[in-house]
């Protein structure tokens, strides 16, 4: 089965509605609710998951904090989820 492809808006215009933000931790997605400005609304969400075990189980958690996310985001009435870019840094010199 082939996925249709993902369309991707520029962040005014997802930020316009308000936007969910997240940030991805080893056992938890910490999110929080952003008006147009990215400013935070609200209190925080944590949405835990558990990496430990087998691939199935820890698929299932991840899957269970996402369900869990886009749920919360639905009821908020946002337009879009914005996810920390994680990227690793080697320091010269």
């Amino acid at each position: 089965m082939q996925r249709p492809a993902v369309r991707a808006v520029p962040l005014e215009t997802a930020r316009a509605r308000g936007m969910i933000g997240v940030d991805t931790n080893a056992d938890h997605f910490a999110a929080h609710h952003l008006d147009r400005h990215g400013n935070p609304v609200g209190d925080p969400h944590r949405f835990p998951y558990d990496l430990t075990g087998s691939a199935g189980h820890r698929d299932a958690q991840i899957r269970h904090a996402l369900t869990g996310l886009i749920n919360w985001a639905r009821r908020a009435g946002v337009a879009a989820i914005g996810v920390e870019e994680r990227t690793t840094r080697r320091e010269t010199g």
